[in-house]
């Protein structure tokens, strides 16, 4: 049971994560989201999601990753490698601006997504680099960056009522993104011809290597 894949269920079927759920580590035992970080940092967890009858989310138990939950994480993720040239999945979605995004629409244009939930640390900190390309590119038209993040509506609300941000914000990621690879967080990119071209859930150096790869597929003619 990967993390993402559980994370991705709890949304999909519109069950909250936020502050107030309850976290158990792998003996049972109340720890708060600081503590759920840290063990899940360390990468030597997953966790089960415990959920009553009519959907409420009671709490969430750590468990020992498995060499299962392991072997299909290297399988699911690709971290900081070029992906080999496959067609992006379409996605339709609408920004927390009003905008309506597609991507058979968006042909001719470098797409960044970058997938986020405001409940993780690590995720928080990939905000910088978003922040960073988005004063970089903000200019550019042939440039699409789109932060969509998995959270419930009301954290995501409350995160940007003190931490406001001028680039595109998707809610809700869980309904227009379910054909994705998605972590939290993860940086995808997308060249002109709708292909997958760069994937990565490693913020090291990610700033640099993502420039880089939009300079030069935006220079592509």
């Amino acid at each position: 049971m990967l993390l993402i894949s559980n994370l991705f269920n709890i949304n999909a079927q519109g069950i909250v994560l936020d502050h107030y759920t309850p976290l158990k580590d792998i003996n049972g035992n109340t720890i708060d989201l600081h503590e759920f970080d840290r063990l899940m940092d360390t990468n030597k967890y997953t966790f089960k999601t415990h959920i009553t009858n009519d959907k409420v989310l009671k709490y969430i138990q750590l468990l020992e990753k498995t060499e299962a939950d392991i072997l299909l994480e290297k399988k699911v993720f690709v971290k900081t490698d070029k992906t080999q040239d496959t067609i992006a999945p379409n996605f339709i979605t609408k920004s927390l601006k009003g905008n309506t995004y597609a991507l058979e629409k968006l042909k001719g244009k470098v797409v960044l997504l970058h997938f986020w939930n405001t409940q993780f640390k690590q995720s928080i900190k990939s905000i910088s680099v978003i922040d960073s390309l988005y004063e970089k590119y903000q200019e550019n038209s042939d440039i699409v960056l789109l932060s969509i993040d998995f959270g419930a509506l009301n954290s995501l609300n409350k995160y940007l009522n003190e931490y406001p941000h001028n680039f595109e914000i998707i809610s809700n990621g869980a309904q227009h993104f379910k054909k994705y690879p998605v972590a939290f967080p993860k940086f995808i990119l997308i060249d002109k011809n709708g292909n997958y071209l760069f994937q990565s859930k490693d913020l090291k150096n990610i700033a640099h290597s993502l420039i880089e790869l939009i300079d030069i597929e935006t220079n592509k003619i």
